[in-house]
């Protein structure tokens, strides 16, 4: 990979991040990787979290579940 990164000025990217340790994620930004795609982890989270809101809360208009944001 670093290789390939001291050969190109293309971006770099790891896709599927999900199941990569931390660490081999590291490595791989330390030798080129520019971007990492997390789309599959927010994606969990925020489906973990509205199953829990909803668990309490049976109120489907979701915002509803969440804080508001602050203005401006």
């Amino acid at each position: 990979m670093h290789r390939i990164a001291g050969r190109t000025a293309a971006t770099l990217v790891l896709r599927g991040r999900s199941g990569i340790p931390p660490e081999q994620v590291r490595l791989a930004i330390s030798n080129g990787i520019c971007k990492v795609n997390l789309a599959t982890e927010i994606k969990n989270i925020f489906m973990a979290a509205v199953k829990n809101e909803l668990a309490y809360n049976q109120d489907i208009d979701l915002r509803g579940c969440f804080p508001k944001l602050p203005a401006g």
